[in-house]
Parts: structure tokens; C-alpha cells; sequence
């Protein structure tokens, strides 16, 4: 049950990827974007060769009111895109509040610059964790008290 998540920027590709079992979400990589969402499948075949994802998720800039921005409407235009692309299924999920965690990378010790370089593919891993944790149960014994 492993899935790729992706982070859709308007200069970047944050990629995070679960575990096979779904359980935990590993940044993996950052792509550049393209001047055509052709080009950016181009770029993100190779990971769905290498991880062989039950499901692509992606996610949702929603504005905190819950209105489809923009940049929700370029989500969703890749989302359909891809679902013409791919059998995978490919799903949205609410990213709100993601970037904002990811950028805690500076308490780790990271500059500006390094950030940059990094930050999507670390909210892909957030986005990834949020809905893992939205769809796994609890393994028994736990959250029991």
C-alpha cells in the first residue's frame, strides 16, 4: 500500500513516499517544474517506476477558509491530468497548515538557502503523514488508556 505524495509548487515538486506498509512517509526528492504538466510526468515517471505507488496523492492549497484558490485550481487541473496519465488512483488531500510545519527545518540547524532546497519535499512527507494518519487505524493496544 505504498504512496506517493506530492507537494505542487509553482517553482517545485516536493516528493515524500510511504512505507509498504503505509505506516510512516520518507521525503524523497525535489523536482524542478516545467512549462507543461507532459514534462513534469516526465520527471515524476521514474518514481512511480521505482516506488510502485498504490495511490498518487496530492496535495490541496485550499485557502484557510476552505475556498478553492488558484492554486487549488492548478491542483486540481494536474490531479485530472494525471488520472488520464496513469491507472493509479489518484487522490487530493488537505495540505493547510503543511509548509507551515515543514518550515521548521530552521530549528534543525538549516539556513534559508538550505530550506529552499528542501522544505517541498518535507511537506510532501507532512501532507503524507496527515492522511497515513487519517486512514490507518491504531494497532491494537494503542491510544488506550
Amino acid at each position: 500500500m505504498r504512496i506517493i505524495c506530492l507537494d505542487l509548487g509553482t517553482k517545485r515538486i516536493g516528493l515524500a513516499v510511504s512505507d509498504p506498509l503505509g505506516f510512516t512517509a520518507q521525503p524523497v526528492d525535489v523536482l524542478l517544474r516545467q512549462d507543461s504538466f507532459e514534462k513534469d510526468f516526465v520527471l515524476l515517471s521514474p518514481y512511480i517506476d521505482k516506488y510502485k505507488p498504490s495511490k498518487i496523492l496530492i496535495g490541496l492549497p485550499i485557502s484557510l477558509s476552505g475556498d478553492v484558490n488558484s492554486a487549488a485550481q492548478k491542483a486540481l487541473a494536474f490531479t485530472t491530468f494525471l488520472k488520464g496519465k496513469t491507472d493509479i488512483p489518484v487522490e487530493t488531500w488537505d495540505e493547510r497548515f503543511t509548509t507551515k510545519q515543514a518550515s521548521n527545518l530552521h530549528s534543525v540547524g538549516m539556513n534559508a538557502k538550505e530550506m529552499r532546497g528542501v522544505i517541498d519535499k518535507y511537506a510532501a512527507a507532512v501532507i503524507l503523514e496527515s492522511y497515513l494518519g487519517r486512514i490507518s487505524p491504531l494497532p491494537p493496544g494503542e491510544g488506550q488508556g
